[in-house]
């Protein structure tokens, strides 16, 4: 056990030193700050965007937008509309928990469904099977893409 007596108790801040996962925990330096608030930024957006792909395509969405899209259906509100309610629903209900979001929580809630209302405005309808199957086969890695900025 490299070298610990069975007695030593073990601690886990040597592993997390030696692999940097604890740098993750730590905050953005400022000199990164810029450019990680614009990656934030441009993910949203893309991710908004993606839905609104996703939608137009037709040919399904993930567990949470098909929970919006029912909910779109049953009240006056817009898809992106939806998603921002929803979102701010789930930040109240960390109050209990005492758990504060962060700047970049309150633009997720805000942006995404915001991004996803202009895609809505900017994309057509697609009637046709094929471009509903090339819409959706591009969404996907467009969706990938924003998650990962």
């Amino acid at each position: 056990m490299s070298g610990q007596s069975p007695s030593t108790p073990v601690t886990h801040h040597h592993f997390f030193r030696s692999t940097g996962a604890l740098k993750l925990l730590q905050p953005i330096p400022r000199n990164r700050l810029t450019r990680r608030f614009s990656q934030l930024l441009v993910g949203l957006v893309l991710y908004g965007f993606s839905m609104a792909i996703m939608i137009r395509a037709g040919l399904g969405l993930d567990p949470w937008d098909v929970f919006h899209q029912g909910v779109t259906e049953k009240v006056n509100l817009s898809f992106g509309v939806v998603v921002i309610i929803m979102s701010v629903i789930v930040l109240l209900l960390w109050i209990p928990l005492r758990q504060k979001p962060g700047l970049g929580t309150i633009a997720n809630a805000i942006i995404v469904g915001a991004a996803t209302d202009l895609g809505l405005s900017l994309l057509p309808a697609i009637d046709n099977l094929a471009w509903a199957i090339v819409a959706m086969v591009l969404s996907v890695p467009l969706n990938a893409l924003a998650g990962a900025l």
